[in-house]
């Protein structure tokens, strides 16, 4: 299997500048006591010790208008930067995954044309052979490689370069895949140009263009190949509306949605029973990485961002899958801390009435024997990765505490002050404490301290943990 990127690192390298993700809803978050804390990276690893916060809020179940997709439903409107007026409307769940597309998109043709098509008014062209392309190849690759350079790639499991494992298969699994890629690759030029001022006017109309474009396809009678291709083509977008319009991030994610729906069905293994959604750990496995990838970015924005999850997962350990590895899309992040979040995710959106409170107990008991691994390369007798093997555990460490503050917070009840939430709060201001001697360290770090830096009450944690965001920070300039 590929190694899936990670946009959620590229949201918080660009969340530092872009201060605006935070105008997305709150009203039903999960971290709802936190989001005036959480609202910019200063303010998040501010010097003040906080109040003995909880993340017990008033328990309201989300509105229809932010229901997560269970079985299947539709979108009626593509949301654009100029046009945002309507909700997305979300179908009963009938517990049956079934496939429903927009009216309009069996009206829509695909692409047709010249070997090169304009996609918007800007003079960015698209090559419509561009596997055959070296120049598309070559800036897509070089742009991509830079941009992931800081994101600490070689602690993920596969030691393989990212761009050589990720990008280049995707330049030639759909004209749709690489298109998003070559789009991707023009703004994180304009970027690293010192540009970045000017991305959002020039890029907007294009990446409403394309979304509109993949919202009005018609997925009927396509291949596995060609759903996957338009899955990383939408979550690649997702990615980029992060970058340069972050308020449209979360509703550009649900448009890959459908096309999620549709290859998870080619996939009948990924059901454990007829009654559960999707397993997790069998998506998290799968040979299709744009399953993988949109799993992660689902739990893990749920998590971050306190949006309801868009799918209703079945979050369950299967001991018999334990020893596959699989694509570390946030690299060092365990599979069963994804499991873990997810499972959260799910208790919080249960009715307050009737959920067991209780529950959190023996997750405690299941994370707390979770242990960190190494995985090493097998053609080196040598110590020469060493370095790489102490970041990697330390990084699996820190988001196993951040694991465990959330469960003591999000479904045990426990207020910061707690013991439990200060011990961890501790490990991971001293894991903190390597980014010293490897500042790249930072960024896989940033979400384990920002969480940690809000539930901290000893001072000099939170120094270091504040640190570890000045770190992240300066890393992104």
């Amino acid at each position: 299997m590929s190694f899936v990127p990670s946009s959620v690192s590229l949201l918080v390298m660009t969340s530092i500048n872009h201060h605006s993700a935070s105008q997305i809803s709150h009203s039903q978050s999960q971290t709802s006591q936190l989001s005036p804390i959480i609202s910019s990276p200063s303010s998040i690893l501010s010097p003040q010790p906080p109040t003995n916060i909880s993340f017990e809020s008033d328990h309201q179940r989300p509105s229809d208008e932010s229901r997560i997709y269970t079985a299947g439903s539709s979108i009626d409107h593509y949301p654009t930067h100029e046009s945002e007026s309507h909700e997305y409307y979300l179908g009963p769940d009938d517990n049956v995954w079934r496939h429903t597309s927009s009216p309009s998109a069996r009206n829509i043709a695909t692409f047709t044309g010249s070997s090169i098509h304009p996609i918007d008014k800007t003079g960015y062209r698209f090559y419509r052979n561009p596997d055959t392309s070296v120049v598309a190849t070559e800036f897509i690759t070089s742009r991509y490689t830079h941009a992931y350079s800081l994101q600490a790639i070689e602690l993920a499991s596969h030691l393989e370069s990212f761009v050589q494992v990720c990008i280049l298969p995707n330049i030639t699994l759909s004209q749709s895949a690489c298109w998003s890629l070559y789009i991707g690759a023009k703004i994180y030029d304009t970027a690293m140009s010192s540009h970045g001022s000017k991305i959002a006017k020039q890029y907007i109309q294009t990446l409403d263009q394309f979304g509109q474009q993949i919202y009005a396809t018609n997925l009927n009678g396509m291949t596995p190949r060609e759903l996957s291709g338009w899955l990383m083509a939408a979550l690649e977008l997702t990615e980029l509306r992060c970058l340069i319009d972050p308020q449209l991030c979360y509703r550009t994610h649900r448009l890959a949605i459908p096309i999620f729906m549709q290859l998870a069905r080619t996939e009948p293994t990924v059901w454990r029973n007829h009654n559960s959604g999707p397993s997790l750990h069998r998506i998290s496995l799968s040979h299709q990485p744009g399953l993988t990838r949109f799993a992660v970015m689902d739990v893990f924005g749920s998590f971050v961002l306190g949006h309801p999850q868009m799918i209703v997962w079945d979050p369950v350990f299967i001991p018999e899958l334990a020893h596959f590895p699989w694509d570390e899309w946030i690299p060092g992040f365990p599979l069963y801390s994804l499991l873990a979040l997810s499972a959260i995710n799910s208790w919080r959106e249960q009715d307050p009435y009737t959920r067991n409170p209780n529950e959190w107990v023996q997750y405690e008991r299941n994370i707390l024997d979770w242990s960190a691994q190494h995985i090493g390369r097998s053609d080196r007798s040598d110590h020469s990765d060493s370095w790489r093997t102490v970041g990697r555990l330390a990084i699996q460490e820190a988001f196993h505490h951040m694991t465990l503050i959330y469960l003591y917070m999000g479904m045990g009840g426990l207020k910061s002050g707690n013991p439990r939430v200060q011990v961890s709060c501790s490990q991971i201001s001293q894991l903190c404490g390597l980014i010293d001697s490897k500042p790249d360290l930072a960024v896989s770090l940033f979400f384990a301290s920002m969480i940690a830096g809000v539930c901290a009450i000893d001072e000099k944690q939170r120094s270091v943990l504040r640190n570890t965001g000045s770190s992240v920070v300066w890393l992104s300039k």
